[in-house]
């Protein structure tokens, strides 16, 4: 910033009828810098500033105690503070980690607003390697390559054997689920050809992914996610083809009728295989509201049924227990319309900071898994955590480390939203402790869950119900109960592959 600039920043926060607007980190770190503590009213509209201000008491609001929608929040500001200036920084920042509010402010015509300049710091691009970054365009050999890279190079072999003996279905984005039903399509006379990305950046083009459509007699193109309004374009193509499309629930929060994930999963698709009961309940009645009513089945997950292999029982308290707690993600500027409870990133950070506080101060080994999706990365987090290493608190970030890897070898798992995670923890005989109250539930899910895991609205009585759990073993759940599973997880008997495949060779024969 030049020197009038941090001299007119200087005075705003001098103002104490002024209001300032803090999104980045870097932001909240210059106002932290500043020789005198402010007493203009900070607004923080992020996670990144609530660290920041956090850490330094430097006294703020969330922007989400004036509402959740940022038109809302804007005009309650100004009608409840009515204040002499408002100011904001001008980031350039992209989706899902923009100011939304430099929209808002841009766009209004008051003297009043004074723009100060951005202060962000751009993260590097990922970097890929070479092998993958070729293959990106070639969807036989990405597929191949992904399946090399996460299976193994046996599976990829036997994967390239199957392709040339069977019938081709294509894989429409990430294959999840799809991915271990290599062996059980092959049984019924099908195998995944490739994988193709719409869109994505170093991916095929629209056009380039449609040309591929007509390379191959392709008997269905199957998909796990299908959010994306290009991703569900060339679904359509594809149906105008004559070629169905086949969905396979991919995770998400599917314990209440939610429209959005009906939406996203049954506008496209001819047939849908959901993983438990509970969760077709859920998608048949919200495809119905949305007038999207499709043919489903529930057949499991065969990614879930693939975690039960090589799982160690655990039975009793150790004195040293290896304690896991797996966070949930900020959607920051991302919108989250799959529960009827509005998504507060404020309630999130809350209760992250208090879980983390009490977590350093038990015995073990204590490990925070973050969510490990880098575009919707809050760095802040990340320290949070590190400044607890002393006590023996280690952070895993890295996209490389599942969280299902770390449930394998914990005592006690603890979960800050019923999320996929949350099924995915269930999968071990391993207590769990799960905060509730961020999304909504319904009462039979509520009900189900809590014959397998012990839950609380508040975080401080959820790490107390912990702390108590180490001291005394009292655990008023049942860690071997897989009702809430089989309800939105796995089906019994583990064959969810088997299923799959027959279901969708049912459908396309």
């Amino acid at each position: 910033m030049q020197d009038n600039e941090i001299e007119s920043l200087s005075g705003l926060l001098h103002d104490d009828q002024a209001v300032l607007f803090v999104h980045t980190a870097e932001a909240a770190r210059q106002i932290v810098a500043t020789s005198v503590r402010p007493v203009a009213i900070l607004i923080a509209t992020s996670p990144h500033a609530y660290f920041v201000f956090d850490n330094h008491d430097i006294p703020y609001q969330s922007v989400e105690k004036y509402g959740l929608d940022k038109a809302v929040a804007l005009s309650a500001i100004r009608r409840e503070l009515k204040p002499s200036r408002i100011g904001f920084f001008d980031d350039h920042l992209f989706n899902p980690q923009q100011n939304q509010f430099v929209q808002l402010l841009r766009s209004q015509r008051d003297d009043r607003i004074v723009a100060f300049p951005g202060v962000t710091v751009v993260a590097s691009p990922i970097k890929q390697s070479w092998l993958r970054t070729w293959t990106r365009k070639r969807a036989r050999l990405y597929y191949l390559f992904e399946t090399m890279r996460t299976r193994g190079i046996v599976s990829a072999f036997y994967l390239f054997l199957y392709q040339l003996r069977t019938k081709p279905v294509l894989l429409l984005g990430s294959g999840y689920n799809w991915n271990y039903c290599h062996i059980a399509l092959y049984q019924k006379g099908y195998s995944i050809w490739g994988q193709v990305n719409v869109d994505l950046d170093g991916d095929q083009t629209a056009e380039e992914a449609l040309m591929i459509l007509n390379k191959k007699k392709f008997k269905a193109v199957l998909f796990s996610v299908n959010a994306s309004a290009a991703s569900k374009a060339f679904a359509v193509a594809a149906r105008e083809r004559g070629i169905p499309v086949i969905g396979w629930q991919h995770g998400d929060l599917n314990y209440i009728p939610a429209e959005q994930v009906a939406r996203d999963d049954l506008e496209n698709a001819d047939l849908f295989l959901n993983w438990g009961v509970g969760s077709q309940e859920n998608l048949v009645a919200a495809g119905k509201r949305c007038g999207l009513e499709r043919q489903q089945q529930a057949v499991g997950s065969s990614y879930l049924d693939h975690l039960r292999i090589g799982i160690v029982p655990h039975s009793t308290v150790t004195v040293a227990p290896t304690i896991v707690y797996a966070t949930t993600m900020y959607y920051l500027s991302g919108q989250i319309a799959i529960s009827d409870v509005p998504w507060s990133d404020f309630r999130t950070y809350q209760a992250q900071r208090v879980i983390i506080k009490h977590l350093a101060d038990l015995p073990g080994k204590k490990i925070v898994k973050c969510h490990p999706s880098v575009r919707y990365h809050v760095p802040g987090l990340f320290d949070y955590c590190r400044s607890f290493a002393p006590r023996g608190l280690e952070e895993v970030h890295s996209p490389v480390v599942r969280a299902t890897d770390l449930f394998k070898k914990a005592d006690l798992i603890i979960i800050d939203v019923p999320s996929t995670t949350l099924v995915e923890a269930a999968m071990f005989d391993t207590p769990i402790f799960c905060l509730l109250g961020q999304v909504k539930l319904s009462d039979k899910a509520v009900n189900l869950l809590k014959k397998r895991a012990m839950v609380s609205d508040d975080p401080e009585i959820l790490m107390d119900a912990v702390e108590n759990y180490l001291e005394t073993g009292e655990y008023l759940a049942d860690s071997k109960n897989n009702e809430f599973v089989e309800a939105y997880g796995t089906q019994s008997g583990f064959m969810a592959s088997g299923r799959a495949a027959e279901e969708v060779h049912k459908f396309i024969s």
